[in-house]
């Protein structure tokens, strides 16, 4: 709730699956723990979010494989960003 607080973010969500049901929402930003940023990136791609994910992107060459080859499929925008 930190990031959504000084950000001024008017709609965050603590249960990833919500973004995935709301259709006034394009992209949404992964900030969560590494160890979950494959699994959550996946969930958004495959409900048509394109997602904006701290680095890292993924633990393993193979999950990176993975998510960039979804999100091409999927034709969505992936990005992974490093720090503010």
């Amino acid at each position: 709730m930190h990031f959504s607080t000084n950000e001024k973010c008017h709609f965050w969500w603590q249960n990833p699956p919500e973004p995935t049901d709301d259709v006034m929402l394009d992209v949404v930003y992964i900030g969560a723990i590494h160890t979950t940023h494959v699994s959550l990136s996946l969930m958004m791609l495959a409900a048509g979010k394109h997602v904006v994910c701290e680095k890292p992107m993924s633990l393993t060459a193979a999950g990176a494989k993975k998510v960039i080859d979804f999100a091409h499929e999927q034709r969505l925008l992936y990005i992974e960003v490093s720090g503010w």
